[in-house]
């Protein structure tokens, strides 16, 4: 085995390494509103991350999203105070 196919194999990897990365890491962003959701006990959490992936298609879905899991009007005491910590 030459170096020049030790190089091309190494790039190889690095390229499909960060390409999966990448799609790994916007999967990871999508999920931030359904655990936002899941953590302040909304009443619609399948209905938000429905909506979330369906934001990876057309981002102002996500967007809005977010804003749905900040905002629960079933639940009045919900809406005074949100808490934004995700930990």
């Amino acid at each position: 085995m030459d170096s020049e196919t030790l190089y091309i194999f190494f790039s190889w990897f690095f390229i499909l390494f960060g390409i999966i990365a990448i799609i790994w890491g916007i999967l990871l962003i999508h999920e931030i509103p359904v655990d936002i959701a899941k953590k302040n006990h909304h009443s619609q959490v399948k209905a938000i991350k429905a909506m979330t992936f369906s934001g990876l298609f057309l981002f102002p879905l996500f967007l809005a999203a977010i804003i749905w899991a900040y905002y629960d009007p079933k639940n009045p005491d919900f809406n005074t105070s949100p808490n934004t910590e995700l930990s």
